[in-house]
């Protein structure tokens, strides 16, 4: 009896033994904070262009500065729309897509959730190193830390 009383005593002291796993201090899936963007924009990326001179479709997280933070989606603005491409977004979670071209356009997470909707937003930011970017689209995304 003594001998089982000084071993629990010990085994109380060491900090593996002092805490059972609880709901508060598990990490979930659930419990951990999503990066996701309050706004997206648009645009073209006038450094990349092609033959024709026209620019490449990017988009950006809206505050971030897109001569250095941006994603390419590939197409040309005068040879496909932006529309239907996944994109991710350089340090938030899931990828996007934008949808409805020539009509009412939204952005959509994973390419099964529709999370926002999106404006003409148009404008540029220049960059030190030539040619910038002209915003399009602002898409405002309806989870965003801003909700």
């Amino acid at each position: 009896m003594q001998f089982t009383a000084t071993f629990l005593a010990l085994l109380a002291a060491f900090p593996f033994a002092s805490t059972a796993p609880t709901s508060e201090n598990v990490n979930s899936p659930l419990q951990k904070r999503q990066n996701i963007p309050n706004n997206i924009n648009i645009g073209i990326n006038e450094k990349r262009h092609n033959a024709n001179g026209k620019g490449m479709w990017t988009a950006w997280v809206n505050g971030q500065d897109p001569c250095n933070h941006h994603s390419d989606l590939n197409v040309y603005e005068d040879e496909a729309s932006p529309c239907n491409i996944r994109f991710s977004l350089e340090g938030m979670d899931y990828q996007y897509t934008l949808h409805g071209c020539g009509g009412d356009l939204s952005i959509w997470r994973n390419g099964k959730d529709n999370v926002g909707s999106c404006y003409w937003a148009p404008g540029h930011v220049g960059c030190v190193a030539g040619a910038g970017y002209s915003g399009r689209w602002q898409c405002h995304v309806n989870d965003g830390p801003g909700k």
